[in-house]
């Protein structure tokens, strides 16, 4: 279910003129990532075609280095606004840039304590936000279309591709000193309701989904904090309820606290959790606790 995101949304009416800045972009060596003893080629950036007045730059993340600054230097070049968003749905980060012109005009990000990379692990763990929802209402707000910020994800109880024309959109990879430009048709999800898109890895069973989910937390656990993470659980599982209203949805959350494992671990059994393992949780149901289904099945 976790959001994995590094998008730029470009307001500007011509694809083509974006595509030419990504490209300059890619080829300078002051925004792209050092890719020294990468093995396998990166998937291509996609320029999707204008959808409203906006542009959407998405799998920015691995080619270039900064990419609230790449949305800056966008901003600058096109003469426009520009919305970064960076989404570690697992780890419950987002970081949050605007950008207007040659000038940053808006950033959050959570946690507030900082960015993947930027310090270290915190003494405790601080009380985690809904990184998802954030980042979501955020671009809503400025007035982005929920298409472009879904495009190339498939949500859960999204609306079946065939219904809609797909997008055509343009692919770029740097090669050398050069930049491989190709033509692709994405599907647009259409999500049902307001929320931010539900990516469910699941085991389907015979009688509903089950949705399981792997979150990275750091710092050493106090009760309310591990309050906080439960809270949003519920919320997750309310979220993908809604999404599938027509199945009989579970969630089964573990969560990785590195060297607080223990102390989680403990935290959790005092609250009748069990913060299962993988193959815990890949097992499948015995037969006779399908007997709970039975007298639900429409």
């Amino acid at each position: 279910m976790a959001w994995m995101a590094s998008d730029i949304f470009v307001k500007h009416p011509e694809q083509a003129a974006v595509a030419g800045a990504v490209e300059t972009l890619l080829l300078d060596g002051e925004h792209r990532r050092d890719q020294e003893g990468i093995l396998d080629p990166f998937a291509p950036v996609v320029v999707s075609p204008q959808v409203d007045g906006w542009v959407a730059i998405i799998r920015l993340g691995p080619w270039l280095s900064d990419v609230p600054r790449a949305a800056r230097t966008l901003a600058r070049e096109l003469s426009c606004v520009t919305a970064s968003l960076e989404m570690i749905g697992n780890s419950y980060r987002m970081r949050y840039t605007e950008c207007r012109g040659d000038e940053q005009v808006q950033q959050r990000r959570t946690p507030e304590h900082g960015w993947q990379g930027e310090i270290d692990e915190p003494a405790r763990m601080p009380l985690y936000e809904d990184a998802e929802a954030l980042g979501f209402a955020a671009l809503v707000e400025r007035g982005v279309p929920a298409p472009l910020i879904t495009l190339g994800l498939a949500p859960l109880g999204a609306a079946e591709p065939p219904e809609q024309e797909p997008l055509q959109a343009i692919t770029l990879a740097a090669q050398g000193d050069t930049v491989r430009r190709e033509q692709l048709a994405l599907a647009a999800a259409t999500l049902p309701g307001e929320a931010p898109p539900v990516l469910p890895t699941k085991i389907t069973r015979d009688f509903g989904e089950l949705l399981f989910e792997e979150r990275y937390v750091e710092g050493a656990p106090t009760p309310e904090a591990l309050d906080r993470l439960l809270a949003m659980e519920e919320t997750l599982l309310d979220r993908a309820k809604r999404a599938a209203p027509d199945k009989d949805v579970t969630l089964n959350v573990t969560y990785h606290a590195g060297a607080h494992q223990p102390r989680l671990n403990a935290l959790l059994q005092g609250r009748d959790r069990l913060n299962l393992s993988k193959d815990q949780r890949l097992r499948r149901a015995p037969w006779w606790n399908f007997w709970q289904f039975f007298g639900k099945v429409k």
